[in-house]
């Protein structure tokens, strides 16, 4: 009987043991997921082993990198050389002005001189002169005074609405 007992037991051991297997199948764990983007793994890299060599550049590259270096300094030069004649060119421009300025500054500085005694000097053109005084007396001159034009009045008519 006690043989009897133990393979029950036996069996009862297994079947509680295939119902865990089962349980196990049957209810799998969910994972969790997480938000967002998956992190990168980043390798270890070892130190004491060689760099990856660098990819060598066919005869061919090297010329059209060369040319194009030649290139892109011969535009530079050509763009500073471009400033530079701009620059110039201002420069002549505003010492033009000034000149001119200047001109007509110490002309200014001779009639008012000749106009105040009244003595008129030969180095300076006569028509110059004449037409520097033009100039002042019209500025010295009392401005017109504008006429202030009314408007007409509504003819009346013999009419009245109302």
């Amino acid at each position: 009987m006690t043989d009897v007992i133990e393979k029950i037991e036996c069996l009862e051991k297994t079947k509680k043991e295939e119902e865990e297997l089962l349980l196990e199948v049957d209810s799998p764990i969910p994972v969790k997921r997480k938000k967002g983007r998956p992190k990168k793994v980043i390798e270890e890299v070892d130190v004491n082993s060689e760099p990856k060599p660098k990819r060598v550049m066919s005869d061919r590259q090297k010329e059209i990198l060369q040319k194009a270096r030649e290139k892109k300094m011969e535009n530079f030069q050509k763009r500073e050389d471009e400033r530079a004649l701009v620059a110039q060119e201002k420069e002549k421009e505003v010492e033009k002005r000034i000149l001119k300025k200047a001109v007509s500054l110490k002309k200014k500085e001779i009639v008012q001189q000749a106009i105040l005694e009244n003595d008129l000097d030969d180095d300076i053109p006569q028509e110059i002169v004449e037409k520097i005084i033009k100039k002042q007396r019209a500025k010295r001159a009392t401005p017109v005074p504008k006429v202030v034009v009314s408007e007409p009045e509504p003819v009346k008519s013999k009419y009245t609405f109302v």
